[in-house]
């Protein structure tokens, strides 16, 4: 995904247009702005996301590791020193002063078994960044559609209203020139205001999913333009999929763990420089000296074999999540597809049925206007009507948010 410039202006103009980012969202509907588009609001649920200090906390760790294995040496190198007196005993004026500087060594091979070390770390900061960024457009593909069904369900709810409006117009027109009781007059008002509380839950759906929306993002302004997508072409999850990536590379780097440990294990071999200064006996003038010592431990295969266990373990267990969220990815793929052939086949009859009950309930409230139509006729007329608008339009919403679903399931992002 391609970030231009414009684009945080984009969201300072947001901020700017709308205050607090709270201000309104307990009694109306968020403002909406024809410069915002899928991009400028992912950018901002990047930065308002919960684990946005992660993607810093990872890089800085494999460069601290990168550094490591840089080093000409394994450890901190450590001063020793050492005094003999024999001045509480004989008192003959023995005298017996050590100091050195001893620092750990790389076995051969290590040091580049350090550096692959670090090299994952690396590995696995990039893909837990690209995993970041398909979770939260996962995240903003399902605001934005949650907002879709919303106005769209407000939208049918607000023109079932107007048409209870006008049926009321109708039957208390026929009222007054006798042509129906009065009762008809009162169910119709009644079903006016049943109406009327229909659309009053709609509206708060729509607030609801505003609030999600602005909590995500931590914007008070969305995009006036609903989010369409093209279905991916892919037809299964490769292995490139973003989460895939990550678990990968965590496998790696659980690899380069177990050799981290063995080192551990094994120790390493140390090299102390240092001078003395010494006498045998008062008389005596001292004598001073350089020496060289070298550590090297060797054997324990069982030490090794125990201190290797618990990273072996844990690459086990990532591997076995790994297996895991392939079944799981390719099961959802497979139910997503499922789920759209569903609503592309039930779209040819929800479209006719639509068709129908429009021309019916035309024909009905006109009649009813004749005189020629009973109130209970023509409401039936017009609840069929409404449902198979409101059937038809949820499922045209339904169909371009289960190909957004296709899309994130194998992993791509706007």
């Amino acid at each position: 995904m391609k970030h231009s410039p414009s684009l945080w202006m984009t969201l300072c103009l947001g901020v700017v247009f709308c205050g607090s980012a709270t201000a309104q969202l307990d009694h109306e509907p968020l403002r909406t702005s024809s410069i915002l588009n899928f991009e400028s609001v992912y950018l901002a649920a990047l930065g308002a996301a919960p684990e946005a200090p992660a993607n810093s906390d990872r890089q800085q760790l494999a460069e601290n590791y990168i550094a490591l294995g840089e080093r000409w040496i394994t450890n901190r190198p450590s001063w020793q020193a050492s005094y003999i007196d024999d001045g509480l005993l004989d008192d003959n004026g023995l005298r017996e002063i050590e100091t050195g500087v001893s620092v750990n060594l790389w076995r051969p091979g290590e040091r580049s078994q350090a550096q692959y070390l670090g090299s994952s770390y690396q590995k696995r900061a990039e893909a837990w960044e690209g995993h970041f960024n398909w979770l939260i457009a996962g995240r903003v593909r399902m605001a934005l559609a949650n907002i879709v069904h919303a106005e769209t369900l407000l939208a049918l709810e607000g023109e079932a209203t107007r048409e209870a409006e006008r049926l009321l117009e109708i039957t208390t027109s026929l009222f007054e020139n006798g042509a129906v009781p009065e009762l008809d007059v009162l169910q119709v008002r009644s079903l006016l205001l049943e109406q009327h509380e229909t659309e009053l839950q709609a509206e708060a759906t729509l607030v609801d999913a505003d609030r999600s929306y602005s909590v995500l993002t931590a914007l008070n302004i969305r995009p006036a333009q609903a989010h369409r997508e093209q279905r991916s072409s892919l037809e299964d999850i490769q292995l490139d999929h973003p989460y895939l990536i990550l678990l990968r590379s965590e496998i790696d780097l659980a690899q380069a763990n177990i050799e981290k440990a063995k080192r551990a294990a094994l120790g390493s071999p140390s090299l102390t420089l240092g001078v003395r200064r010494e006498r045998g006996i008062r008389q005596q003038p001292y004598n001073d000296s350089f020496g060289v010592s070298f550590n090297v431990p060797f054997g324990g295969s069982a030490v090794v074999s125990a201190g290797t266990s618990s990273a072996r373990s844990a690459k086990v267990d990532i591997e076995i999540r790994f297996a895991k969220a392939l079944q799981q990815l390719t099961a959802e793929l497979h139910e997503v597809e499922h789920e759209l052939y569903l609503i592309e086949q039930t779209l040819e009859l929800a479209l006719e049925r639509d068709e129908l009950s429009q021309r019916h309930w035309e024909m009905s409230r006109a009649a009813f206007a004749a005189g020629e139509n009973t109130l209970a006729q023509v409401v039936l007329a017009q609840q069929r009507a409404q449902s198979s608008s409101k059937k038809l339009q949820l499922l045209l919403i339904e169909q371009q948010r289960k190909i957004t679903e296709f899309n994130q399931v194998v992993g791509e992002t706007p």
